[in-house]
This record gives C-alpha cells, sequence and structure tokens, in this order.
C-alpha cells in the first residue's frame, strides 16, 4: 500500500514563486482591509462632526 499524495495539500516550499505569491496575496488581503478600516475612520469622525452639533442644536 503507498502512502497518501500530501503534495496537493502541503503549503509551498519556502523561497518558491508559490509561497511569494501566496504571501503577497495575503500581505495585500491584509493592506486592503487595514486602509478600509482607515477610510472608515474619518469618514465616521466627519460624520460625528456634522451630527453632534445638529443633535445640540434640536435639543
Amino acid at each position: 500500500m503507498t502512502p497518501p499524495d500530501t503534495t496537493a495539500t502541503s503549503p509551498p516550499a519556502a523561497g518558491s514563486p508559490a509561497s511569494e505569491r501566496l504571501l503577497t496575496d495575503e500581505t495585500s488581503s491584509i493592506a486592503a482591509c487595514k486602509h478600509r478600516w482607515i477610510r472608515t475612520g474619518p469618514i465616521a469622525f466627519c460624520v460625528g462632526m456634522v451630527l453632534l452639533p445638529a443633535s445640540l442644536l434640536i435639543g
């Protein structure tokens, strides 16, 4: 009986083009998520700058 083929499920070897592509894809995904939250912060701040005085004027 032969052992099962694990090459399809094992991660690419370090330094191989496949591992670099995997790392780049993961890094760009993390960077995209980070930038999405960085944009959300100023938008929320600006909305708060409008809503807070409006709520004080309304009473």
